[in-house]
């Protein structure tokens, strides 16, 4: 899960610095500000990757529909994944103008109080699956998603003001990534071939 959760430091680049760059070049401008380390990490990829060294079977639709035929894990893995990551990304969204809107922070304190949340978020990555392997997998996402809940709500009635909003929704981040390392972890005992 290293190199797949690095993916979500993208998102924290992102509120880093689109709202700094928004102020000094202009909105419009970010997007194509963008293409630069795009383009540069095109470049570093295309000349480090290369292919196996030994074939590999190729596989075609079918075999990929496999996993969800008669699989009802596989069902609940995406329907529970779905929610994570999608509440992961959907704040990593939307808290910017949450934050810009309910409290009056300035565009660039918004991005640095999201970036906080999530950068929990992506720290916590590399923990949760030894949190799951140490008290369980289902039960740690039953608590997970019941403090998700919790911390939410508490947010939702603004107790404690601006500070204390960012604050849960920090926690609620790292919640959020924990779910999704155990969720990940599932899918890999499920697709995991059984011997017996």
């Amino acid at each position: 899960m290293g190199i797949a959760g690095a993916g979500n430091s993208g998102t924290v680049l992102a509120a880093l610095f689109a709202p700094v760059l928004a102020t000094a070049f202009g909105y419009q401008n970010v997007f194509g500000l963008t293409c630069i380390p795009l383009v540069l990490v095109l470049v570093v990829f295309a000349s480090l990757t290369k292919d196996a060294p030994v074939p590999v079977a190729r596989k075609n639709l079918g075999d990929y529909a496999k996993v969800l035929v008669g699989n009802r894990d596989s069902w609940w893995f995406t329907f529970f994944y779905a929610i994570t990551f999608g509440g992961f990304a959907g704040f990593a969204s939307a808290l910017p103008g949450y934050f810009h809107d309910e409290f009056g922070f300035a565009p660039k304190i918004a991005g640095w109080a999201t970036a906080a949340c999530v950068l929990a978020g992506s720290l916590m990555r590399p923990l949760g699956g030894v949190i799951a392997d140490r008290i369980g997998g289902t039960r740690s996402l039953q608590m997970v998603y019941v403090a998700v809940t919790v911390l939410v709500a508490t947010a939702a009635l603004g107790v404690g003001g601006a500070a204390a909003t960012v604050a849960l929704f920090v926690l609620t981040l790292l919640c959020l990534v924990r779910a999704m390392v155990r969720c990940s972890s599932w899918c890999r005992s499920v697709s995991a071939p059984r011997s017996g």
